[in-house]
């Protein structure tokens, strides 16, 4: 019935039910699976006006779904659906801008298109303003307007910005220095898997800042952390196991993460060497 429904109000001209017809073929609901066809229907409705259907249309021209990749067509129909104030494709339109697809590089006008999608409250183009200010790309660098897109983006409740704030609390960047703020943010960021922010809460533990030291606490977060593949995590992990540290000494648990760490060693800064290093650590204990 939905269909039938679209199909009707689609072939009178109706814009919102020509793109609603594409995002059935384009998904395959209730209809064969077709990107031909979802094509068709989004290219009615982005020319009769659709902000909707030219951010869907733009979005398949980018990800080049059925072989129809273009960064110049994704950047046109996102540059219509963002004048009619579509914020995704503002997003999207600053993403292109940003690294160069489709337009010339400008971080300028990436700057411009996130602060527009940042003001209609959209999480990821504040924290791609944060990246900007921190870095300093097409505007004077500041860790404090850093700050502030961040921690807009992680009061929203996104991870990476919450790990981010909690990361500037630590290093009194762009803000006082606060471990016990700093600790809140990391844990706000761990409960949706954050590895980076379960590592630092491990730090936090481990070497008691803004708390009394405790190898129990640190041992978890790096347990968890380790086990979504963060180098560093591994390597410390290996090194409170190997110590007997916040619990029992495990020589062979040790021995186990410092391999998983070796193994991807050159996916993060310095790992070979931290590797290397705990290695002749724990070796010297066993002496």
């Amino acid at each position: 019935k939905t269909r039938h429904y679209y199909e009707q109000a689609a072939e009178a001209d109706n814009v919102n039910a020509q793109n609603n017809l594409g995002v059935l073929h384009y998904h395959g609901q209730g209809v064969p699976q077709s990107y031909d066809e979802a094509k068709r229907w989004w290219l009615r409705a982005a020319e009769g006006g659709n902000a909707i259907a030219q951010n869907n249309l733009a979005r398949f021209y980018f990800e080049g779904s059925g072989g129809a990749q273009s960064y110049t067509e994704a950047r046109r129909w996102w540059q219509r659906a963002a004048e009619q104030g579509n914020v995704e494709a503002k997003l999207n339109l600053g993403t292109l801008y940003e690294n160069g697809w489709g337009v010339a590089r400008d971080d300028a006008e990436a700057k411009r298109w996130w602060e527009e999608a940042a003001g209609q409250g959209d999480v990821e183009a504040q924290f791609n303003l944060g990246v900007l200010h921190e870095n300093g790309e097409g505007v004077p660098q500041s860790y404090e307007q850093a700050f502030h897109w961040y921690e807009r983006a992680a009061e929203a409740g996104l991870a990476v910005a919450q790990h981010n704030v909690g990361d500037y609390y630590a290093r009194g960047r762009g803000v006082a220095q606060d471990w016990q703020t700093a600790r809140h943010y990391f844990e706000l960021a761990a409960l949706a898997n954050h590895p980076e922010a379960e590592f630092n809460l491990g730090l936090i533990a481990h070497r008691g800042l803004g708390q009394p030291r405790d190898d129990g606490a640190a041992r978890r977060w790096w347990q968890q952390a380790a086990g979504q593949d963060l180098g560093r995590a591994q390597v410390a992990l290996a090194g409170l196991l190997g110590r007997g540290l916040g619990g029992p000494r495990d020589r062979e648990r040790a021995y186990h993460w410092l391999e998983r760490a070796e193994a991807q060693a050159a996916q993060e800064e310095d790992l070979w060497w931290r590797v290397k290093m705990m290695r002749w650590a724990l070796e010297l204990l066993e002496r």
